[in-house]
């Protein structure tokens, strides 16, 4: 377990490296849409799935709702 556990941090941290190598934002921001005071944070855990290893991928972890990411 101590391994998955050390492999899903590992590939969580991949694909925020990845995110910033390219100029991607996938974390907390304001824009026009929030209320005063308010924030969107996208880069929260359910965001992230667990793939199920039947399926044949090397990776663990999935990842959903990137319609909030945006670039430079």
């Amino acid at each position: 377990m101590v391994a998955g556990c050390g492999k899903v941090g590992r590939e969580a941290g991949e694909f925020l490296r990845l995110l910033h190598a390219e100029g991607v934002s996938w974390g907390t921001y304001q824009d026009a849409m929030c209320a005063d005071g308010q924030w969107h944070c996208n880069a929260h855990s359910n965001n992230m799935v667990v793939l199920d290893p039947r399926c044949g991928e090397d990776r663990l972890l999935g990842y959903l709702d990137l319609d909030m990411a945006f670039d430079r």
